[in-house]
């Protein structure tokens, strides 16, 4: 089935593809150019002077919804810069924002992380592999295949050391 497109939408889709390509794929702005194409092209959308805005803004609030909700679900990964840190877990975003911790608060950090990886480490043979992963940024997917367990079981194992990381702060501010 072939569809028509009208000047205008095919105006929007060109402009749109412009600025894709100006960003890295996979890139927030690339994912949000994308998704703004497949609006545009809906016929179920209407033209009209601010076509091309108005495509733009649903598409960029889709896509914040979406990484909030994935966010929400345990999908994100569990650095709060995503893949922007280094080995150690340091996060070297902070450094390039100016606010360098100091060696306490990363040897802190850094002793967090090895409680964690131990407490989660005795719970399932499994667990320690999610962690790390998702530290790393990895999605579901990618460890579920890397460890041949089920996207579920991942997203089960992530609730579960989410939890168990919640416990570990509690632990640490009541004493």
């Amino acid at each position: 089935m072939t569809q028509t497109v009208s000047a205008a939408r095919w105006c929007a889709v060109s402009k749109l593809q412009n600025i894709m390509n100006r960003f890295a794929p996979g890139s927030f702005e690339s994912e949000v150019a994308d998704y703004a194409i497949d609006l545009a092209l809906s016929p179920d959308r209407k033209e009209d002077r601010f076509f091309l805005r108005n495509v733009w803004r649903d598409a960029r609030s889709i896509c914040i919804r979406r990484k909030r909700r994935t966010a929400e679900r345990g999908g994100a990964p569990l650095s709060i810069y995503g893949n922007d840190c280094d080995d150690d877990g340091v996060y070297s975003v902070m450094e390039l924002a100016g606010t360098v911790p100091s060696a306490e608060t990363v040897l802190g950090w850094k002793e967090q992380r090895q409680r964690l990886r131990a407490v989660v480490d005795g719970a399932n043979r499994y667990a320690g592999a999610v962690l790390d992963g998702w530290i790393e940024g990895d999605e579901m997917a990618e460890t579920a295949e890397v460890l041949c367990i089920s996207e579920r079981y991942v997203k089960k194992l992530r609730a579960t050391i989410r939890a168990t990381a919640a416990e570990l702060a509690d632990c640490r501010s009541a004493a």
